[in-house]
């Protein structure tokens, strides 16, 4: 697997999407992917405003600068591989967001980091690096 970059000046986020551009969820009420209940489930999956540290941090932005106030302006995604994983955390949903033409890409900009996702300003953030799914899947070998 490809190193992940580190950059101390413009943080790095992760997002799951298509080559397009399009997110497992979107703000146009459709979803390519998030109909299946592993995907939508809000205790393991909170929407936006119900993940406490984000609300509390776009909070603290949108008071500096009502001009970054809308979600809508933002992409989801997540602040590191670690929290990529705890929301995507089943191998066979890699597998399968894979096969519907997702992959991980990474990017950087300024990043507003909560307890289970992250957000980035859509217009600011730059891409990165791009992975395949298939490298984060945890193959098991028989060990008898």
């Amino acid at each position: 697997m490809d190193t992940i970059s580190e950059n101390p000046f413009r943080p790095s986020f992760f997002r799951v999407e298509t080559s397009e551009g399009l997110g497992m969820y979107n703000s146009k009420g459709n979803s390519l992917f998030a109909s299946d209940s592993f995907i939508s489930s809000e205790s393991r999956h909170p929407i936006p405003k119900n993940d406490s540290l984000l609300e509390d941090n776009f909070a603290k932005i949108t008071r500096r600068d009502l001009a970054r106030g809308n979600f809508d302006d933002y992409s989801f995604g997540f602040v590191n591989l670690s929290q990529f994983r705890q929301w995507l955390y089943d191998d066979q949903t890699l597998k399968d967001l894979h096969s519907f033409g997702f992959r991980l890409v990474e990017y950087s900009g300024r990043v507003v980091a909560g307890n289970t996702q992250a957000m980035i300003l859509t217009k600011e953030k730059e891409m990165v690096k791009t992975y395949s799914l298939l490298n984060f899947v945890c193959e098991v070998t028989n060990l008898s």
